[in-house]
């Protein structure tokens, strides 16, 4: 009876040290996918680019009531329709970023978190539709 008692104690305290080293590898996996600085270091244009979209918003929202003035008052001026030009196509690049930052957040949590991508398409498939697609594939 020792020796069963000894085996099973010996089992218990090797699935034990399993189940711990792969948490501790889950932590370092889910650290590594949080860890921005990191990524930052890595990749330091994405960064650039993420604070030139936030940047290019940021303008959008602030200076969006003075073109309006300028329109309503019969005052636009010849640059009007080059500069609407520029502007359409800077919405489509921070589009395009937005679209590429949320793919690349979805694809970290995926590896990460076992059976997230499933729960994931589930929850884009269940949102009422807006008439406009919700997302952006990239590759």
């Amino acid at each position: 009876m020792d020796q069963k008692a000894e085996r099973l104690k010996k089992h218990i305290d090797l699935e034990r040290t399993q189940l711990r080293n792969n948490l501790y590898e889950i932590e370092d996996r889910v650290k590594e996918v949080v860890d921005l600085r990191s990524r930052y270091y890595k990749n330091p244009l994405i960064g650039v680019g993420i604070a030139f979209a936030g940047g290019l918003l940021l303008s959008r929202f602030a200076g969006g009531s003075k073109g309006q003035a300028a329109k309503d008052s019969g005052t636009e001026s010849l640059f009007s329709a080059p500069l609407h030009k520029v502007s359409g196509t800077l919405d489509a690049i921070v589009g395009a970023f937005a679209g590429l930052a949320t793919n690349k957040i979805e694809d970290l949590i995926a590896q990460a978190v076992p059976g997230f991508r499933e729960e994931f398409e589930k929850a884009i498939s269940r949102e009422p539709s807006s008439g406009s697609p919700r997302r952006v594939a990239f590759g």
